[in-house]
């Protein structure tokens, strides 16, 4: 269970540090920041947003939200020619790629960047 880091386990807590994590992780993003270039990427699921972001001084960030409860595939080639992308943030942990396909758990998020 997720803390809040002053020792409350509770679902308070547990969105506190989500919270914390995000904007820990935002911080340390480019891509991420107010002048970065940012534009919607097709999915073949209806469930499935994605959105890259780009800074001229970073490289690539991927977003990608399930808003299913079901859990749900997306073809890899969503990602194609961004570079190679590593998990920052996700839900879940690293997304699975099963036969050319990522898979995303339900009501789940994965953030993806260019290290």
């Amino acid at each position: 269970m997720w803390s809040d880091g002053l020792g409350c386990a509770c679902s308070a807590g547990r969105v506190f540090g989500w919270f914390r994590a995000l904007v820990r992780t935002r911080a340390g993003l480019s891509a991420l920041h107010a002048a970065g270039e940012s534009a919607v990427l097709p999915t073949d699921s209806p469930h499935v947003l994605a959105w890259r972001r780009r800074h001229p001084r970073s490289g690539h960030f991927v977003g990608l939200v399930n808003f299913s409860d079901q859990p749900t595939t997306v073809d890899v080639r969503v990602l194609a020619g961004l570079g190679r992308l590593d998990t920052v943030l996700a839900s879940d942990g690293p997304p699975p790629l099963e036969n050319g396909r990522l898979r995303l758990a339900g009501l789940s998020f994965v953030w993806l960047a260019e290290e």
